[in-house]
């Protein structure tokens, strides 16, 4: 168990960094089953509801571009806090 948590862990732990990073990033741009499995207004993802803002002929331009900013944020935040994992992989990648 001690070298699990002394050895491996901190090996391992940029490699866990990107594929939870990748993970959420990519269930968090399922457009397509979040549209089909939803019934109702209230239980809209984002993504899919930023989509409504478009009509048949005509979009509201500035209200898609404000939730999409606001939908990128969360995403934004998880890869500030995920580049010192990302980076220190990198890093000690190469010296050890």
């Amino acid at each position: 168990m001690k070298s699990l948590r002394y050895i491996i862990t901190p090996i391992a732990l940029p490699g866990i960094a990107v594929v939870a990073t990748f993970a959420f990033t990519m269930s968090w741009n399922e457009y397509l089953y979040a549209m089909i499995m939803t019934t109702s207004p209230a239980q809209q993802t984002a993504v899919v509801a930023i989509s409504s803002f478009k009509y048949a002929d005509s979009a509201i331009w500035g209200r898609i571009m404000a939730a999409s900013v606001l939908t990128s944020l969360p995403v934004t935040i998880i890869y500030i806090v995920a580049q010192a994992q990302l980076i220190s992989g990198k890093s000690d990648g190469s010296v050890k």
